[in-house]
């Protein structure tokens, strides 16, 4: 399968490409299509300056969880520990996750292709940072941010900078607690009505 990206690339920022935005300015608002009617599910636009840069999910819907591209098998092999592995679709390949604690939960990372457009055709023309982290058995958060825009030339995010938002992101904040306004995820904004499988279609209840 050809790729259009490498996904092990450096998520530094280089001479010849715009300076990612700090971490902590970021907004966040209600995204009420991802994920509508699954049970116990929140999900969240993520914007940098006005950009939508991805979206964060927390939710107990397994199907919610395979429609984002994400798929988690166990590594038990008879022995005292067991574990698991996760592996995160795209349109393009599937990417192993590395297991990685993501503000004190276990969790995996890994860069992926991703397209933030809404054509027809899915085009991997972004490199984003796809992480899952777990709440014990069940429940689940999940973010997909995007590092570099290939169209452009541009680093949104450097990996060190996504990864401070999703584990800021990651602190357990109930409902009541958010105060953006409720809104549908933009058509043609962000990558994640198109991320994992290519185009994500509303899970069945």
């Amino acid at each position: 399968m050809a790729l259009l990206l490498l996904a092990g690339a450096s998520g530094s920022v280089g001479a010849d490409v715009a300076a990612a935005p700090d971490a902590a300015h970021y907004t966040r608002v209600r995204n009420v299509a991802l994920g509508a009617g699954q049970p116990d599910t929140l999900c969240e636009n993520i914007l940098v300056k006005r950009r939508t840069v991805g979206v964060h999910c927390h939710s107990a819907s397994a199907s919610l969880l395979q429609a984002l591209g994400v798929s988690v098998s166990s590594t038990d092999t008879g022995g005292a520990a067991a574990g698991r592995r996760v592996d995160f679709a795209t349109g393009m390949a599937q990417y192993t996750g590395t297991p990685r604690t993501l503000h004190g939960r276990d969790g995996f990372i890994a860069e992926v292709d991703c397209d933030p457009g809404n054509g027809p055709v899915y085009r991997a023309t972004a490199t984003c940072l796809a992480t899952v982290s777990f709440d014990g058995a069940a429940r689940f958060h999940y973010a997909q941010l995007t590092l570099r825009d290939h169209t452009t030339g541009t680093q949104v995010l450097t990996t060190d900078a996504a990864l401070a938002i999703i584990d800021a992101l990651e602190q357990g904040e109930t409902p009541d607690q958010w105060t953006d306004h409720e809104t549908a995820y933009p058509p043609a904004a962000g990558p994640c009505l198109r991320c994992a499988a290519g185009r994500l279609q509303r899970p069945a209840g």
